[in-house]
Formats: C-alpha cells, sequence, structure tokens
C-alpha cells in the first residue's frame, strides 16, 4: 500500500515556513544596482531581456517613501522575495510572454542572481503574522543584493 501525503495543510502554516538567507549586504538603490547591472551585463552573460526582468522584479521591492515619493535604498531588514503572479510580472516586463519569464527566471536562478523560494503547492503567496507580511514564497532578490558589491566592480571595469 502506497501512502500519499497532501501538501495542502502547509499552504496555509501558522509559523513562518519560507525561511529566507540572511541578506548581509550594504544598502543600496535599485536603480543603482540595476544601472551596475547594465553596464556589466556583458561580464555576468546576461541579456538585455534578463535585464529587463531583473528591472521588473525590483519593481515589485516597496523601496518607495510613502510621504516624498522618493526611492529608498534596499535594506538588509527588507523582506526581498517578490510573490506576484507571473502575469503581473509579464505585464511590467513590457508585455513578455509567460514561457519567456520562465526561461529568464530559470536563467537569472542558474546564474545565482535570485533564488526560488516554493511552496508545498507550487503557488507564490505572502506569510502573514497579525495582518502584516512577514515572509512570502517566491522568487528571493537576495542572492543579487548579495552580489551587488561583486556587479559594482564589474561594472567599474
Amino acid at each position: 500500500m502506497t501512502m500519499i501525503t497532501s501538501a495542502a495543510p502547509r499552504a496555509g502554516a501558522q509559523q513562518i515556513c519560507a525561511q529566507t538567507m540572511p541578506a548581509g549586504f550594504t544598502p543600496i538603490l535599485r536603480r543603482e544596482l540595476l544601472y551596475a547591472l547594465r553596464k556589466a551585463r556583458g561580464l555576468l552573460g546576461l541579456t538585455p531581456r534578463d535585464i529587463s526582468v531583473l528591472d521588473a522584479l525590483l519593481s515589485f521591492l516597496p523601496c518607495r517613501d510613502r510621504k516624498t515619493g522618493r526611492d529608498l535604498p534596499v535594506t538588509p531588514d527588507m523582506m526581498l522575495v517578490v510573490y506576484a503572479s507571473n502575469t503581473t510580472i509579464c505585464e511590467r516586463a513590457n508585455g513578455m510572454s509567460d514561457r519567456n519569464l520562465r526561461r529568464y527566471v530559470d536563467r537569472l536562478a542558474q546564474a545565482g542572481l535570485l533564488a526560488r523560494r516554493d511552496s508545498a503547492t507550487g503557488k507564490r503567496f505572502p506569510l502573514r503574522r497579525g495582518g502584516k507580511v512577514v515572509d512570502a514564497y517566491g522568487l528571493d532578490l537576495g542572492p543579487l543584493f548579495r552580489s551587488a558589491e561583486r556587479i559594482a566592480l564589474l561594472a567599474a571595469q
């Protein structure tokens, strides 16, 4: 007799299941990081479409001051997991097709610039505690920000 375990109970977990790695990077503006990525893309083996996907993913980070509208630096204490759907990400990536988005996300994961935080059901969603988002399943941009100094050095070359 084969036992089958359902992963559905984990979807509504009461505790944080998607543990992200400690960020450990110097605060940086996302536009500065994107500029460095554009300059160093040849050395990193990235295509313009890879940069477009990273730009779309970076746009989901809550880095804007609500009062002034200015961009704030991304800090290690921020949640760096994007849990938006592929459709929403495709819209921000200039109407890219879903299939191409998945291909570019795979390339970026293989390049070590993002990590997947998969839920048991394969869905992306936030984990809330007391109405506040404390973590999420989705695409983790932590590896990108941890390698920001290396990218800036490559861009300076």
